[in-house]
């Protein structure tokens, strides 16, 4: 695989899980 890429490996994932952590982080906040 020549997209495979360690630094970033799945960028669209990465994304998915900070917003994640972050609907996560508001909720436990409040």
């Amino acid at each position: 695989m020549h997209t495979m890429s360690a630094s970033t490996p799945s960028p669209l994932s990465a994304i998915r899980l900070d917003r994640r952590r972050q609907l996560i982080v508001a909720t436990v906040s409040v």
